[in-house]
């Protein structure tokens, strides 16, 4: 008897399929739904039950909570700021669902990315469009303010020309740095290595980390010292935000100092269980990063939140709409963009000790 013709989905819906898959989990369940197919309708409700699952399981596994907490206060903060959104309860919640609406779409566009970084002209593109919308922003709020005979044509003069020539060509020149950076970076891990030469690679990669655990959680609680006197020495506005802040500044300190470091080899560590806990390790390590470079930017965060909260928008100074609140978006905007090429470095190690095989011989 002849075997039966294998059958499979049509090669435009397939591609739609693929598409809707997030590339992590492209390949296997791509496979899986081709190796199910009967028909088209049924490969569409099959796919339309599986990618949702997919898609949430992939998210929850890669969510930081505590970076998309101080994201979406960034969110928030910076829709608050913007002059079309109304004051009060009704411009608060306006700005609450919004941020969530950002966020959701953040997560479905940290899932769809993948782990390769994006092509130098990308991530030139990203940088000039997020730097014209600031720049947009600013000159919205200018002729807002100028409207209002809130601002003076000196202080115009000097809005325009400290801003405009200048965001959008460092920002630009900082991010091709970073490109650079990444083609020169040497990649010390082999495709083969042998358990002496892994276990180096991995003592020298604990040795900077508890270093570098060390230097962050002496910032770290030396900031949550300074803003504590700050706190209880001057009237501060949403002064129950600034101590929770204050708190998690001494919380991420302790726990750096405590366990922030890379753990120690075991005494009779072979090969597989050495690859595992430097995969592992790297992981933990990039998502404790991952939360300290957004902690830096959070006092600034405070300070526009309290000021757009507390006080009517037309009591604002304008120096903290044309000055403040752009510097904090590109540095949170730089912020993300380091995480981003870290992330990738993260995973092409992690993707080189997962085909790491043991040396043998000679």
């Amino acid at each position: 008897m002849e075997a039966p013709e294998l059958r499979s989905p049509p090669e435009r819906l397939e591609r739609l399929v693929q598409a809707l898959i997030p590339p992590a989990a492209r390949e296997a369940v791509a496979g899986d739904l081709r190796e199910l197919y009967q028909s088209s309708p049924q490969y569409i409700s099959m796919a339309a039950r599986t990618i949702p699952f997919v898609l949430i399981s992939h998210i929850r596994r890669n969510a930081n909570p505590p970076v998309l907490a101080i994201q979406g206060f960034f969110l928030f903060c910076c829709i608050m700021a913007v002059s079309l959104v109304p004051e009060g309860p009704l411009g608060r919640a306006l700005a609450v669902a919004l941020s969530a609406l950002f966020l959701i779409g953040m997560l479905l566009a940290d899932a769809y990315q993948g782990a390769d970084p994006p092509s130098p002209k990308r991530a030139i593109i990203e940088t000039i469009l997020v730097t014209a919308s600031v720049v947009m922003f600013v000159l919205h709020e200018i002729f807002a303010l100028r409207a209002a005979h809130r601002l003076a044509d000196s202080e115009f003069g000097l809005f325009m020309w400290a801003l405009v020539p200048f965001a959008m060509p460092v920002l630009a020149g900082l991010r091709a740095l970073m490109i650079l950076a990444r083609e020169r970076r040497e990649q010390l891990l082999g495709e083969r290595m042998d358990p002496s030469e892994l276990k180096a690679q991995y003592r020298h990669f604990q040795a900077q980390t508890r270093l570098r655990s060390w230097i962050q959680s002496l910032l770290l609680l030396g900031s949550a010292a300074g803003f504590a006197c700050l706190c209880a020495t001057y009237p501060v506005p949403a002064a129950a935000l600034a101590w929770s802040l204050v708190s998690i500044y001494a919380v991420v300190g302790a726990y750096l100092l405590i366990n922030g470091a890379a753990p120690g080899l075991p005494d009779k560590a072979d090969f597989l269980s050495l690859r595992s806990l430097f995969q592992s390790e790297l992981l933990r390590q990039h998502e404790i990063r991952r939360l300290i470079f957004w902690l830096w930017p959070t006092p600034l965060l405070f300070a526009v939140f309290a000021a757009v909260t507390t006080r009517p928008r037309s009591d604002i100074e304008p120096v903290l709409m044309l000055y403040a609140l752009p510097a904090t978006v590109l540095l949170c905007f730089f912020v993300a963009i380091i995480n981003r090429e870290r992330n990738s470095q993260i995973q092409e190690k992690i993707g080189i000790l997962a085909r790491m095989r043991q040396r043998q011989g000679p």
